[in-house]
């Protein structure tokens, strides 16, 4: 019968061509050529004649049938036309399924934005009369989702008015609508709270009734709004998808552990470590989905051999058919594990290089950094030089191209972490980023203006050490303060939706106060970048709340990446005194075990594999008893800055911090409290580059809290007397030089 429509496509009535493309739709009769043969005699007549009910039938079969073609050329400009000339006449539903249609099939390629412009006007006033039911506020969700995101056009008006409706009619909504919508705020990145907590509300009570699609698609959304998910509901749904596991494909596995890595959803991970390390789930997997489960298994730390070791061996057979992100995820993942875990992994890391060598010009500047930080964790120096190499010549000497400052900094990190010194390409990054941030000073030059009118302090902000901070070095672009114990370096300002606190008034303005972010406004001549929460207000690095010692700000954007460089080329000097637990076994200890930690999570950080790579380096001062307890007075310098590096190493080598309540027991933390009254953590020294390469060095003696705990310990020998002596008296703290001798 088909055949024989074929024939007469040119003398049917548009009536007679939307039923049979909706017929054959409806019944997945997949007959591309037909539809296809359909979608030209349209296009020859204009669609001319066409109501707006046989354009949303035309649409929506073409969608189904020839949306799932992965070479679909997208809907035709005759088509489009057709729709924007009738768009005023469709019904809601009418429209809806047409606007999920166009977006499912891609425009035209001469869309315009006048067109999308006024399809969006239509569609926002549907909305405002409320002639959308749930199924249609579902589809169009997806469609304003897919169409204007692709045609940057912002999406946060019609979304969040699409959205505020649906919220006011949850109850109405099935679990596709609600998955669909939450589906669209994700994949547009367009956070709408309300909706979203709704979201979790409804799957509390409802999560039998969800589907197994629908619930790993609501985690992938929630994962990339960055949202919160309660740790309960995380557990449930967790455990909901673990009894469905059979029904899950190889894309809805890697979204889940995508989502439940960055949800930091770390307390089912057992299970689901159990579930891939079948290596079922794998089998029939793609290259991106491959990596992507690479990355989310090292992510929550419950990779194993099979799984992993089956990534690896497919990886080497196909690497053709892993894009260059693919890789670079893939090296990331692999680069976190130690080989003596996994067995050898030399077929593996030669086939990476083998391939960034062949593809080299693919990979953008991002995913080279990535490669960079990879080849630099497994000291591979020969495919660090070649993408050394290709970043400089990607960045003309004359001029700043756009280049993320992030992946510059990422690539002079991983040369130093190497020991490597490529000197062409370390002083032309370091131009760029110089330049970059002189563009940003420049774009600032009205706040600066600002800035410099607005009157110092009576006091200057030059106080003691007490128990507030205090200014001890200013230059023109640089700032070095103290901070006293208790005092937060920097902190997000609370905020709500409506304005105002958030009832926690009090809590918020004590936190506000003891901000050094704020101390530094109020106090020096402010900066520009002072105000910029992107740049973390100017400071370079933090201190934990319990620490004290020194701290590094900039004044100008240009400072600020000159000293980013100089912290990522290891090139400035980080010193602090320590006191721990126990007498360590050798005079000098050099610790690189990897660091995690997930941020805003108040868990200590940890040893483990998939961390981060840290060194911290160790020289034992002085050695000290005190009722029955040993203690060892360290000088400690740091490679890597990483969250409560020093305090997670010493623990880790079993010489805690003393007075340190995330690492040692309550038993010990509040015997610890007894003599020494927080954490024993000072850093006495900074050292970097000033102006015209001049060194500048900034010592701070040790507060007067460790002096007088310290001299609650008894010295066992003479090295060790005459180091309390010194301290005691007065604050100095001996050179790391003289420590190391």
């Amino acid at each position: 019968m088909l055949q024989q429509a074929r024939r007469l496509l040119p003398v049917l009535s548009p009536r007679d061509l939307a039923g049979i493309s909706w017929a054959c739709a409806f019944t997945l009769y997949d007959d591309s050529p037909i539809l296809a043969a359909i979608s030209k005699t349209c296009d020859a007549c204009k669609f001319f004649g066409f109501s707006s009910q046989q354009l949303a039938n035309l649409a929506w079969a073409f969608a189904r049938v020839l949306g799932q073609s992965h070479d679909r050329s997208g809907i035709s400009p005759e088509f489009w036309a057709a729709i924007v000339t009738n768009i005023g006449e469709f019904k809601p539903q009418e429209f809806s399924i047409t606007l999920w249609a166009v977006a499912k099939l891609r425009l035209p390629g001469n869309a315009s934005m006048h067109d999308l412009n006024l399809v969006e006007q239509v569609g926002t006033e549907m909305m405002q009369q409320n002639k959308f039911g749930p199924q249609e506020l579902s589809n169009l969700a997806c469609g304003v989702a897919r169409l204007f995101v692709s045609h940057t056009k912002p999406v946060d008006r019609s979304l969040s008015l699409l959205t505020s409706i649906a919220t006011s009619r949850m109850s109405e909504l099935k679990s596709q609508h609600v998955a669909n919508i939450m589906w669209s705020l994700g994949h547009t990145r367009c956070l709408q709270e309300g909706f979203v907590h709704a979201t979790m509300e409804i799957l509390e009570f409802q999560l039998a009734s969800y589907a197994t699609l629908e619930l790993v698609g609501l985690m992938w959304s929630f994962a990339r709004l960055s949202t919160h998910v309660a740790d309960i509901l995380l557990e449930n749904v967790s455990g909901r998808l673990l009894s469905l596991s059979p029904m899950l494909t190889g894309q809805g596995v890697a979204n889940l552990l995508w989502a439940f890595s960055i949800l930091s959803c770390t307390s089912t991970a057992r299970e689901w470590s159990e579930f891939c390390d079948s290596a079922r789930p794998l089998i029939h997997c793609n290259a991106q989905e491959l990596s992507n489960i690479a990355w989310a298994l090292v992510k929550l730390a419950i990779w194993k051999n099979i799984p992993m070791k089956l990534i690896a061996t497919s990886f080497i057979k196909n690497s053709e058919s892993f894009s260059s992100q693919n890789i670079a995820n893939l090296a990331w993942a692999f680069a976190q594990i130690r080989e003596h875990e996994t067995g050898s992994l030399a077929s593996f890391w030669a086939t990476v290089v083998r391939a960034t060598c062949y593809r080299i010009s693919e990979f953008q500047l991002q995913e080279l950094a990535n490669l960079c930080w990879s080849f630099a964790s497994v000291k591979n120096t020969s495919a660090l030089k070649l993408i050394a190499d290709e970043h400089l010549a990607r960045i003309p000497a004359s001029t700043y191209t756009g280049a993320d400052p992030r992946s510059l900094l990422a690539m002079v990190w991983a040369l130093s972490f190497a020991g490597m010194k490529h000197k062409l390409v370390f002083q032309t990054v370091r131009r760029q980023l110089r330049r970059y941030g002189r563009d940003l000073d420049r774009q600032n030059e009205q706040l600066r203006a600002v800035c410099a009118v607005c009157p110092l302090p009576a006091n200057g902000g030059h106080g003691g050490f007490g128990g507030e901070p205090g200014i001890v070095l200013e230059l023109a672009d640089v700032v070095v303060l103290t901070k006293p114990p208790g005092w937060e370096v920097e902190r997000e300002l609370p905020s709500s939706t409506n304005g105002g606190w958030n009832g926690k008034d009090n809590v918020h303005v004590l936190e506000h106060l003891f901000q050094l972010q704020t101390f530094l406004m109020f106090t020096a001549r402010a900066a520009p970048i002072w105000f910029d929460k992107p740049h973390h207000f100017g400071f370079l690095h933090r201190l934990d709340i319990p620490g004290s010692g020194l701290i590094l700000a900039a004044r100008s954007f240009e400072a600020y990446y000159e000293l980013l460089y100089q912290l990522n080329g290891n090139m400035i000097v980080r010193d602090y005194v320590v006191l721990c637990h126990g007498w360590l076994s050798q005079k000098k200890t050099t610790i690189t075990a990897p660091i995690h930690w997930t941020p805003g999570n108040p868990a200590p950080s940890q040893v483990r594999s998939g961390g981060k790579p840290s060194v911290s380096c160790m020289t034992v001062v002085a050695r000290f008893r005190q009722e029955g307890e040993c203690f060892s007075l360290l000088a400690v310098r740091i490679g890597t800055g990483r969250t409560h590096q020093i305090r997670a190493h010493a623990a880790h080598i079993g010489h805690p911090v003393v007075s340190d309540g995330k690492y040692t027991s309550d038993r010990t933390f509040h015997k610890d409290l007894k003599w020494c009254p927080r954490n024993f953590l000072h850093r006495y020294r900074l050292a970097f580059q000033g102006q015209r390469s001049r060194r500048i060095q900034v010592t701070q003696p040790l507060p007067n809290d460790l002096r007088a705990a310290l001299a609650e310990l008894q010295p066992v020998d003479m090295q060790s007397n005459s180091v309390l002596r010194s301290i005691t008296s007065d604050g100095c703290l001996t050179r790391w030089l003289s420590c190391c001798r």
